[in-house]
Formats: structure tokens, C-alpha cells, sequence
């Protein structure tokens, strides 16, 4: 079972890119991105041999090789598993981030959110704007709402906060 993981720019010189499941595996994928990886089967998931992979909430490529299933095996997608571009927020410099359009933001399924998974891979609070009923994000990183300018344009931050505060 994997919760909230960005599964993108990885290789395989032969099969699944992002994930290769083989021989009776069952994968459960949870408020998941996998999305541009690279291999000669199976951009994204290659499954085979009896085995079956469940994504729930989650973003994936429906590219026609992106995901492979051979020898019986299947995918399984729930209805708020979307097949979108994830729309991180610079690619080109491996920022995985999502930016601010994605549809992976406040997408992802609260109940999969457990005391040992409450911050994101960099250390943000996993449910962002959890106390106006935000939902969790899909992929790693959680997104932690833009900056917000006054009418004129202008940010103001405080000059006293500690390095890391809100300053």
C-alpha cells in the first residue's frame, strides 16, 4: 500500500517505469501521482502475472503506454482516480511540487491521513486548509495555498519572525 507518493521521472530499460508489479501482487495506491516515467513497456505501471493494481484518487497517465497489464493482470480505478496531467510546478527543474491549477490539489481522500503521515516530504502540514474543510492532496508534496498580495500588489512580511516563521 502506498499513500500519497509522486511517482514521475524514473526509468526502466525494459518494464514499468514508475512500477512494476509481477506474479500475483496486489498494489493499493492511495492519493498517488504517476505520471512521466519512462520504459519500453509500461511508461508508468506494468503489471503481469495475476496481478491486480488499485488506484484510488489518484492522478495517472492514460497515454495508450502508460499503463501495461499482461497475462491476466488488471488496474483498478476508482471514480476520483483521474487520467490529467498533474501539472507540477517546474518540471525542468525536478519541482514536483503542484502548482497552483492542479487538480491534484484538495482531491485526495482525508481518511487515509494517519498520525504517522501528518506532513508532506518537506515537512508542510499534510491537510493545508484543513480547518475550513480543505481535503488532502494527491502526490507527496502538499500545496500550501498562494501568496496573497494586497490590492496594490504588494506582500508585506515581518522583519521579526524567526528564520523558518511566517515572516
Amino acid at each position: 500500500s502506498l499513500t500519497n507518493v509522486t511517482m514521475t521521472a524514473n526509468m526502466a530499460s525494459v518494464n514499468g517505469g514508475g512500477m512494476h508489479n509481477y506474479i500475483q501482487s496486489y498494489p493499493i495506491l492511495t492519493n498517488c501521482i504517476i505520471w512521466g516515467n519512462t520504459a519500453t513497456n509500461g511508461q508508468d505501471i506494468w503489471n503481469s502475472n495475476a496481478t491486480t493494481v488499485s488506484l484510488h484518487y489518484c492522478l495517472y497517465d492514460d497515454a495508450p503506454d502508460a499503463i501495461v497489464e499482461n497475462a491476466g493482470s488488471s488496474t483498478v480505478k476508482d471514480a476520483h482516480s483521474l487520467a490529467v496531467d498533474p501539472q507540477f510546478a517546474d518540471v525542468l527543474t525536478q519541482n514536483y511540487q503542484l502548482s497552483a491549477g492542479s487538480p491534484g490539489i484538495n482531491a485526495g481522500i482525508n481518511d487515509s491521513i494517519t498520525a504517522f503521515n501528518t506532513t508532506d516530504v518537506i515537512g508542510q502540514p499534510r491537510i493545508f486548509d484543513k480547518a475550513i474543510g480543505g481535503l488532502v492532496d494527491m502526490g507527496a508534496y502538499e500545496y500550501q495555498g498562494p501568496l496573497h498580495p494586497d490590492a496594490n500588489g504588494t506582500l508585506y512580511v515581518d522583519s521579526a519572525a524567526a528564520p523558518g516563521g511566517d515572516g
